[in-house]
């Protein structure tokens, strides 16, 4: 697995067995731990603070509140389980990622969501960076407002994703690869469809040459504080 540098414990969140690379030599001539990488996105508006589970086994330490993202990869023993979200200190299902495996080649990303009834959704999402430029700067757009019809993602005034519709990214690979742009420092903006409606802006984004980052509409549209509309960027690597 490359780009290692950005993969750390998210000491805040998993508890299951998770280590940095660095904690896991017994000798210098044993070889680390073979583990699984996960990153954790909590973009569900309409959803509680949640307990993450894997299997029957709490995996968080704390409830994980919307708005919430790991900012790191965590490492945890491979294997195959269900993970399932709860309600904060209690045993509602809010969604669950059916059972899977979670092996040492990949890494992904368990992101939680609201439908457009308002339901709380998860998905596992592989996040494949075999063919990112070093080059270049590498991102992929979503959206995760639930209560927005389709959107156009800018980067700086050049429009680069048409018609977005809500969790189009979820089922399949294509919304989920990489695409390259020019590294520089750029305004985010999201657009109502087909218009210049300005739904949504960042402040001056730094792309940088090589780096490999998730941008994502998240919030409603009648959103105060944390739910608003806004455009959130994250670095995977």
């Amino acid at each position: 697995m490359q780009r290692t540098n950005r993969i750390m414990a998210w000491g805040l969140v998993l508890a299951l067995s998770t280590i940095t690379l660095s904690g896991c030599l017994k000798s210098s001539t044993t070889e680390p731990e073979k583990l699984t990488y996960l990153y954790l996105m909590h973009m569900a508006p309409t959803a509680p603070a949640v307990d993450l589970y894997f299997n029957a086994q709490k995996a968080s330490n704390n409830s994980i509140s919307y708005n919430a993202v790991s900012g790191s990869y965590a490492g945890v023993k491979p294997g195959t389980f269900e993970v399932s979200y709860k309600k904060g200190g209690g045993d509602s299902i809010v969604a669950v990622v059916p059972t899977a495996i979670y092996d040492t080649l990949r890494p992904y990303t368990l992101l939680l969501y609201s439908d457009v009834a308002g339901n709380g959704r998860a998905t596992k999402i592989y996040d494949n960076v075999n063919d990112v430029s070093n080059d270049k700067a590498n991102y992929r757009f979503w959206h995760l407002a639930n209560d927005v019809d389709e959107v156009d993602f800018y980067i700086g005034n050049t429009k680069v994703d048409a018609g977005r519709s809500l969790a189009d990214n979820v089922g399949g690979t294509f919304y989920n690869t990489f695409e390259q742009s020019e590294p520089g420092t750029y305004k985010l903006s999201v657009k109502k469809a087909g218009t210049e409606e300005v739904l949504a802006e960042s402040s001056e984004a730094n792309l940088v040459r090589g780096g490999v980052y998730t941008i994502f509409l998240k919030g409603q549209k009648a959103g105060t504080g944390a739910k608003e509309l806004q455009v959130g960027v994250v670095r995977n690597f």
